[in-house]
């Protein structure tokens, strides 16, 4: 395995048994509480254990604890602490949290893990000069402190269009997205793109269940011609509200969702449904989703760790896991690099700068889900995967759209190469 805690310390050197019993004598009044603190690296772990959102938090969580147990083993350093916390997936929770976060020894936090959290805690976390890792949450807010690991909201959007035009030859699609933070943004990342595209957009906004089944079923029983596609902009009961209304239309629109969708446990939100008790995969079955990683088509280091977490917890993990095992590596690398710092807050602000200083391509660090740096406000440049379900199960879909930053003649002349 890979690890990014390859950073050489510089321990106190002595010329003499003398030296060192005169610098041991100066030291001897403060090196009690001092030492504690240089020889106690902690990260805070604020991810959703209980509530509607532990279905991701726990898988991730269970990651942050393999990663801090594998850094522990090689023995590189002093031993790495993990403090875990849980915010249910309330905002005002996390937002509490984050304070008691603050207050404590913690060097760097991983989390929180979705998005109505990180925009509550975010700031907190900023005001106090205490770098937060994120590793999933698409919309977290752009903060100085803030260094978000996945793919953005927009850049989701723009992933869909490009699979729906480039790859599925698709003219329309009917947008249709949950107005809040995390679905709003998409659909304007999404409509953009069409517009550059020249998709045939049209955008349709939900605030309640209700709606959004009446908005999936007008659009599943009006005619169309043509291919045509629908994008799903929310999470999954979202996404399984509309569905259901969708596939109870008979419509044979082609069905593109976000991220949370993109999961073989997306597919157990319908298995009470008589449709899916008759047909196994009847909601689910041909639906693409956009994620980060997927694993059918990781590298060797990606699937060695897929099997450890599937030896130890019983099941695969998400592609939340996979991030959140990058973010914890990630963590862990800026606080062996900053080890022997004593005090706390001398300790965080260099956290924060070496996480900074990750600012280009030159500079990446190595994670499951590619090189790792940052652009902006810690923003990652990430690219997108395209999953499709069938069988119930997702899989890598059969052509992906992968980045080529410096194309050759050769690629450029056999036509495969599209420009975004």
């Amino acid at each position: 395995m890979t690890s990014h805690a390859s950073h050489a310390i510089a321990w106190p050197r002595t010329d003499s048994i003398g030296a060192l019993v005169a610098r041991v004598w100066l030291a001897i009044v403060p090196s009690v509480s001092a030492q504690a603190t240089a020889q106690t690296s902690r990260v805070a772990v604020p991810v959703s254990l209980t509530g509607i959102s532990a279905v991701v938090g726990i898988p991730v969580m269970n990651a942050a604890r393999m990663a801090v147990e594998e850094a522990n083993a090689l023995g590189n350093g002093p031993p790495i602490e993990l403090d875990a916390y849980d915010d249910r997936g309330d905002a005002a929770e996390a937002r509490e949290i984050a304070r008691r976060i603050v207050a404590s020894q913690a060097q760097v936090v991983m989390g929180p893990g979705i998005t109505v959290s990180a925009g509550t805690a975010g700031p907190v976390y900023n005001a106090a000069g205490l770098a937060n890792i994120v590793p999933h949450a698409h919309g977290a807010p752009e903060a100085p402190t803030t260094f978000r690991i996945v793919f953005g909201p927009a850049d989701m959007g723009e992933a869909m269009a490009n699979h729906l035009f480039h790859v599925l030859g698709h003219r329309r699609v009917a947008i249709v997205f949950r107005d809040n933070p995390f679905g709003r943004p998409i659909a304007e990342g999404l409509r953009r793109a069409a517009d550059r595209l020249g998709l045939d957009a049209s955008l349709h906004g939900f605030t309640d269940p209700a709606a959004a089944a009446d908005i999936a079923t007008r659009i599943g029983t009006a005619q169309q011609s043509g291919p045509f596609a629908i994008a799903l902009c929310m999470v999954e009961p979202d996404a399984k509200t509309v569905l259901v209304a969708l596939r109870r239309t008979g419509t044979k629109a082609t069905v593109i969702g976000a991220s949370p969708l993109a999961t073989d446990q997306f597919a157990r939100y319908f298995q009470d449904e008589p449709e899916e008790r008759r047909t196994p995969g009847f909601f689910v079955d041909g639906v693409y989703a956009v994620s980060p990683i997927m694993l059918d088509s990781g590298n060797a280091e990606t699937l060695a760790f897929a099997e450890r977490y599937r030896a130890r917890h019983g099941d695969d993990p998400l592609w939340n896991a996979v991030q959140g095992y990058d973010a914890t590596r990630l963590a862990i690398a800026a606080l062996r690099a900053t080890e022997g710092i004593a005090n706390r807050d001398a300790r965080r602000t260099a956290v924060v700068a070496y996480l900074r200083g990750i600012d280009s391509p030159a500079r990446a660090v190595p994670s499951l889900t590619g090189p790792l740096w940052f652009e902006g406000v810690g923003s990652r440049p990430q690219a997108a995967r395209i999953g499709r379900f069938r069988g119930g199960t997702i899989e890598s879909a059969p052509v992906q759209l992968v980045p080529i930053t410096v194309p050759t003649a050769a690629e450029i002349a056999s036509g495969t190469l599209v420009e975004t």
